[in-house]
């Protein structure tokens, strides 16, 4: 302000109120099944989380539902309602704008009942990222997380072994949120 003043320039200064703003501090997810248990490292909140999280602070235990690509047939005779939906998504062009979000992915999780969703990002590697997300109804409270492709592959391994055995695959899945 006193560089422009100098320069002849007339300085106006005005404050304007900061809103607070919900920021994830902390979150774990990892799925279990059998006696292996994967943490799966690149687990991020999405950019919204606050939007959608059901409390501040969560601790869930859940059994997962692989879902595929999420479309309508691959609902079809999976029960979701209550559970860990995992989500493949496809990104077009970036984590960005992502197949998940424009075929419905997300909200048909979200209508279907899912207590969690995590999107697995089909970008090579392990990446740890936030990503956002579009199409989830905002009436509905369900913590979104992503998850690079390494650990999202594991995943569906381990769940593709338990169910050939019939046995559960579950998820853990933390988190906190501070308000400033």
């Amino acid at each position: 302000a006193d560089k422009f003043r100098q320069a002849g320039l007339e300085v106006t200064i005005e404050e304007f109120g900061m809103s607070p703003q919900a920021v994830p501090v902390a979150w774990a997810v990892n799925v279990r099944g059998g006696d292996e248990t994967l943490d799966l490292t690149s687990a991020s909140p999405i950019i919204t989380f606050d939007r959608y999280m059901p409390t501040a602070t969560g601790d869930l235990n859940l059994d997962v539902a692989w879902v595929g690509l999420g479309m309508a047939s691959d609902f079809v005779g999976k029960e979701v309602r209550g559970k860990a939906v995992f989500i493949y998504s496809v990104p077009t062009p970036s984590s960005l704008i992502q197949s998940a979000s424009w075929m419905g992915s997300l909200r048909r999780a979200q209508e279907a009942g899912a207590a969690a969703i995590v999107v697995v990002l089909a970008i090579p590697g392990n990446m740890a990222f936030v990503s956002h997300v579009q199409g989830l109804a905002n009436d509905r409270k369900v913590p979104v997380f992503t998850v690079g492709l390494d650990d999202g592959e594991k995943v569906e391994t381990l769940n593709a072994a338990l169910a050939a055995t019939n046995r559960p695959l579950r998820a853990h899945l933390q988190w906190t949120v501070e308000t400033t």
